[in-house]
């Protein structure tokens, strides 16, 4: 079975690691499950979605995934600064695409090819969240 790797080390960076296996309807379950814990502690968050090694995605979870993202909306709005997607992969390019169609972010979003600029992008994006708190 697949599972999205999801490391909070660095928090606020939560880096989400995509798995080059077609996700199971446990993987993405477990993934909805740990976003509504991190957005259920009520903190300011980015994500780095690692989809450098992704495979596909079906469009029964692409749909799964934009429905949970209308259900918190709200806590998105407060507490997601931003979220960076690095991949090279058209094919990634193309879930990240369809699933905003579905549900378009209430945060900045951005799809990279190189992981050192998507952090550069969310440091510049948290970096303006917290003039926004000051």
């Amino acid at each position: 079975m697949a599972s999205i790797r999801i490391d909070e080390s660095r928090w606020p960076l939560v880096v989400i690691s995509w798995p080059a296996e077609e996700l199971d309807d446990d993987a993405v379950e477990a993934f909805i499950a740990a976003s509504e814990a991190r957005l259920a502690r009520r903190q300011i968050h980015l994500s780095l979605h690692d989809g450098v090694r992704a495979g596909g995605i079906s469009s029964r979870h692409r749909k799964q995934l934009a429905e949970h993202a209308r259900a918190v909306e709200p806590l998105l709005r407060e507490y997601m600064v931003a979220a960076a997607i690095v991949s090279q992969s058209a094919l990634v390019h193309g879930v990240v695409t369809a699933i905003n169609w579905l549900t378009p972010p209430v945060f900045p979003q951005k799809v990279f090819s190189d992981a050192a600029e998507a952090e550069t992008w969310l440091g510049n994006q948290l970096e303006r969240r917290l003039r926004v708190y000051r």
